[in-house]
């Protein structure tokens, strides 16, 4: 049978239906499911925890769901017909805290995720970096080298200059240190006579020499010198990784922490139909003197609820809802 919410939704259309009998197979159509799963072993998720064999869906919303026949019943000459084979079908997940623009780096960053020794870590940045002309800058993806690394230790600037002598190389981590090679170093202009900036430090070694590690405030000196991504390169970023988060059964998140910059390229996303996920954003501006100047920031990034949503009946745009 049909689910009890959706069958007085299906019993109201066939109401009307019955009183506009010349329209009929017209209005049929129109109102039929676009998409029909069958032979599932669908979780509903309902108060009961119903599972079902069916489900329906139309507009890019549950329809109805139900057994194989209640459910066919439905279908009209335009419904796509999936006979999903005894898998299961859940409703989409939901991420409440996410930084899902990582998984969107893979072209963008080194890939340390899976270095094991500190041979490991200077042969990712070697490979990345042949990709690279001089000059350009080398970034690296999150990682944490003391709990990852057999050495259980950060990499030097002098190991990153064996590798990568002629690009300046940033590695971010996981936590509150960062890493950067001689040539990253002398771009922002520091040196071993460079103060250690308040709440952090350059940190050296026992000769006075600077090992490359940045430690809390010192990692922005290096950080706001890395070129941002174009805003083509950070659309299909957040592209990737909508389509990285969609294969684990993720249909929507909250985005942790999110500039204003990303919000805008979200909205630009979202607004081209091609989004693939439901994004909630944790707006994070930078902090102006006064509260006049907080308020023309926000005014200016326009975060509120309902960003992008789009009329269109694809299901890009019907995942595209952002609120902020």
């Amino acid at each position: 049978m049909v689910s009890k919410l959706m069958a007085l939704a299906v019993f109201g259309t066939g109401m009307w239906l019955a009183g506009a009998a010349p329209a009929a197979s017209q209005q049929g159509n129109f109102n039929a499911p676009d998409l029909v799963l069958i032979n599932g072993n669908v979780l509903t998720l309902d108060e009961r925890s119903t599972v079902t064999e069916a489900v329906a869906i139309r507009d890019g919303k549950i329809l109805a769901t139900g057994s194989n026949a209640s459910i066919r019943a439905l279908a009209g000459a335009g419904t796509r017909v999936l006979d999903v084979s005894g898998k299961s079908v859940i409703p989409g997940l939901i991420d409440t805290h996410a930084h899902f623009k990582a998984a969107g780096l893979g072209d963008y960053v080194v890939a340390m995720g899976r270095a094991k020794t500190v041979a490991d870590a200077l042969e990712a940045i070697k490979a990345f970096g042949a990709k690279k002309k001089p000059g350009e800058w080398i970034v690296g993806g999150a990682w944490h080298p003391p709990s990852q690394l057999s050495e259980k230790r950060y990499l030097t600037r002098q190991e990153i200059d064996s590798v990568a002598p002629n690009n300046p190389v940033y590695l971010r981590t996981v936590g509150h240190f960062s890493m950067a090679n001689t040539m990253a170093l002398q771009a922002v202009g520091v040196d071993k006579t460079t103060a250690d900036p308040s709440g952090g430090s350059f940190e050296r070694d026992a000769t006075g020499e600077l090992t490359g590690v940045l430690v809390e405030a010192a990692i922005d000196r290096v950080e706001k010198a890395v070129p941002p991504w174009t805003e083509d390169d950070e659309i299909r970023q957040f592209t990737i990784a909508e389509s990285v988060l969609n294969s684990f059964g993720i249909t929507s998140a909250v985005e942790g922490a999110t500039e204003a910059r990303d919000i805008r390229t979200l909205q630009k996303l979202a607004a081209s139909g091609k989004a693939t996920l439901r994004i909630g954003v944790m707006f994070r501006p930078e902090p102006p003197a006064d509260l006049t100047a907080w308020k023309l920031s926000c005014r200016a990034t326009g975060p509120r609820r309902a960003l992008a949503t789009t009329g269109s009946s694809s299901p890009a745009s019907r995942s595209s809802t952002m609120e902020a």
